[in-house]
């Protein structure tokens, strides 16, 4: 394999990732001055001081347990009556939150997102929460009328990846699904 191709591939990974783009020749020597352009920007996220490093966000596994906004419903976990009850209020449905102890992104979206303003009024607005935890040995009804453990519930939902909330319509139908933590401007969009 000529070494200019291979420097050429490289290259590529570094400037187009996950871009398709068209193979341009590069020299060695061209590559070298763009890689010593870019590791500087590279680097510049990395941080600096203690300061700086409180900044980014730590995904280790948190030491207290979850608490859920007071604004959660409480429900016997039967989901047939929590959609039922959403629609007698004028909601547009349920929304099922998944979630865990200890879990950094589950945190996250309780602390952040959960207490921005607009994403709370719009929530409490179009839907009722109701919290389940993905261990946990509370009996729930399904939409369906199944009844399981909330851990049963959360394997048969494959909600495996947490925190995902499942979205059920006025009929009980899950209409659509969110897994993961997304910042408050996406998961806004999402709602």
């Amino acid at each position: 394999m000529n070494r200019g191709l291979a420097t050429l591939s490289l290259a590529q990974l570094l400037l187009n990732a996950g871009r398709r783009t068209t193979v341009v020749a590069m020299s060695p020597r061209r590559l070298a001055i763009v890689i010593m352009l870019i590791a500087p920007l590279t680097f510049a996220a990395t941080p600096q001081t203690d300061d700086e490093f409180e900044l980014l966000f730590d995904d280790e596994p948190r030491q207290r347990d979850v608490e859920y906004p007071d604004w959660f419903k409480l429900s016997f976990l039967d989901l047939r009556v929590d959609v039922r009850e959403a629609v007698a209020t004028g909601k547009r449905g349920l929304m099922v939150y998944f979630g865990q102890a200890h879990c950094a992104y589950c945190e996250a979206l309780l602390e952040i997102n959960f207490k921005d303003p607009a994403i709370v009024a719009y929530t409490r607005k179009h839907f009722d929460v109701v919290p389940i935890d993905i261990w946990g040995n509370q009996v729930v009804i399904s939409t369906t009328g199944k009844v399981l453990t909330e851990k049963a519930l959360a394997l048969e939902e494959k909600t495996n990846f947490t925190p995902t909330i499942l979205f059920y319509d006025t009929d009980g139908d899950e209409v659509f699904r969110l897994r993961g933590y997304y910042p408050p401007y996406k998961f806004q969009a999402a709602l």
